[in-house]
């Protein structure tokens, strides 16, 4: 027959500093002697795991990041940026989702487009096909 626990599980801030502990150790690890590829993944997995520390103790008050994206006639180079932050969020999970968009992460696209193949029609609004950010489109000489 087991014997019964007989310490106490620790607090979520004691959760989430053990974890702070084990990002630093990775990090030092991650980089000594040079860049070591394969702790990428669990560097990563850490992160995300103190992301559900964070989001189980139910008060997030850590900052929230807007990127502002200058474009201009580049429609390939956008997509790849986005899905490059994307794929980022995705990684280390910061801030976690809702809703199917990151919570913590928003993006701005600031569109000075000049090609009439790259625009749309006024008023349209960009479609999210994935989860992903919430977002807003900015062109020049307009109301936000």
């Amino acid at each position: 027959m087991p014997s019964p626990a007989t310490c106490r599980l620790a607090s979520p801030d004691e959760q989430i500093a053990a974890q702070h502990a084990i990002i630093n150790r990775f990090e030092t690890a991650l980089w000594d002697g040079g860049f070591n590829a394969s702790m990428l993944q669990s560097y990563q997995s850490a992160w995300r795991r103190l992301e559900t520390l964070i989001a189980a103790r139910g008060d997030d008050r850590r900052h929230r990041f807007v990127l502002v994206i200058p474009v201009a006639d580049s429609p390939a180079q956008l997509r790849r940026c986005l899905a490059s932050l994307l794929e980022l969020c995705r990684l280390y999970g910061y801030g976690g989702m809702k809703d199917g968009h990151f919570r913590k992460v928003s993006v701005i696209l600031a569109d000075d487009t000049q090609a009439r193949s790259h625009r749309r029609k006024p008023g349209h609004r960009p479609r999210v096909r994935r989860p992903g950010f919430g977002h807003r489109l900015l062109r020049p000489g307009r109301a936000a």
